[in-house]
């Protein structure tokens, strides 16, 4: 005889049903309200998936907001988040490192020192290159005009310290801008701390442009000025001693006092064009020190972007 399963009880039966409708209720509880891209709002169910990143409200049965969801960043605001977080990091920085005015300028000292002697290295380098140069001269004004191969061979060394010479200076310019980026950077920095600190004192002064070099922009107006430059140094110091390259203008003058050497070099491949610099290097004859003592050499150099900018 087969055995009948045992049937549910009522009271069972009840507790399933309030729980299925239950979760039915749950189910259809679930109520949206949302604006679409035009600003008409709307009631559904379901929320559409172009809409998800506007934002909505969850309503309950009785139209009780339940959750709001707010709308996604956009990219201007999570931009304007980056950069608010990074300039609580730079204000933070600041004042854990700076106590006061001094703080900055002492920090600031000691890395233009460094730069400082890094571009003494590349002016010690140029001061022995330009030596081998003139060792150089001397055997080729030696060397018999029959000496052909003797003659190549002294022309291409000449032409690779020449090379080695330019490139100092290339060096030399990078250091000197990395020098302005940091007297910059300082300045920002002391103008915020006395934001933050409540401190007073003078805006700082714009950085002077440099006297000694100048940036001369595209091709036919680089030619112009570096035949206005050889010009405006050799007119100062004729007759000098010189030695004439393509890019390589040196002139060297000696008086009872000291040996003057004036550089004028045209320096290409540079970051924001090719790049005419001249520099001023002297050594006393008495003492060997390194200061200029001639008014006139100083002055030079302190005119020459004025003069080659200046129209004639």
């Amino acid at each position: 005889m087969s055995k009948r399963s045992p049937r549910p009880s009522p009271l069972c039966s009840l507790v399933v049903a309030a729980c299925l409708c239950g979760c039915l209720q749950q189910v259809e509880a679930r109520l949206y309200r949302w604006v679409d891209e035009t600003g008409n709002i709307h009631y559904s169910d379901i929320l559409p998936a172009e809409s998800v990143d506007r934002g909505h409200v969850e309503l309950d049965t009785r139209g009780v907001e339940r959750e709001t969801v707010p709308p996604a960043p956009s990219e201007a605001e999570i931009e304007a988040e980056r950069a608010r977080a990074l300039a609580q990091m730079y204000d933070d920085y600041i004042l854990a490192n700076y106590r006061n005015e001094e703080d900055v300028r002492m920090v600031m000292q000691g890395q233009l020192s460094a730069l400082d002697a890094r571009i003494q290295v590349q002016r010690d380098g140029i001061r022995r290159e330009r030596t081998r140069l003139e060792a150089l001269a001397t055997e080729r004004a030696g060397a018999d005009q029959g000496q052909a191969e003797t003659l190549r061979t002294l022309e291409s060394e000449v032409i690779e310290v020449e090379r080695r010479i330019l490139e100092h200076y290339r060096r030399i310019v990078g250091l000197e801008r990395s020098k302005d980026a940091a007297r910059r950077r300082f300045a920002e920095v002391l103008e915020r701390l006395r934001e933050l600190r409540g401190l007073d004192g003078e805006a700082a002064a714009p950085l002077p442009v440099p006297s000694h070099r100048l940036v001369c922009g595209e091709r036919a107006r680089c030619a112009r000025d570096w035949t206005r430059a050889r010009a405006y140094l050799t007119e100062r110091f004729a007759p000098p001693e010189l030695h004439q390259s393509i890019d390589l203008l040196i002139a060297r003058v000696r008086d009872e006092r000291e040996v003057r050497v004036l550089t004028l070099a045209r320096l290409s491949g540079l970051e924001g064009g090719t790049v005419l610099y001249l520099d001023l290097q002297c050594r006393n004859r008495l003492t060997g020190a390194d200061d200029c003592i001639d008014a006139a050499a100083k002055a030079t150099v302190a005119g020459f972007r004025d003069a080659l900018r200046s129209p004639r």
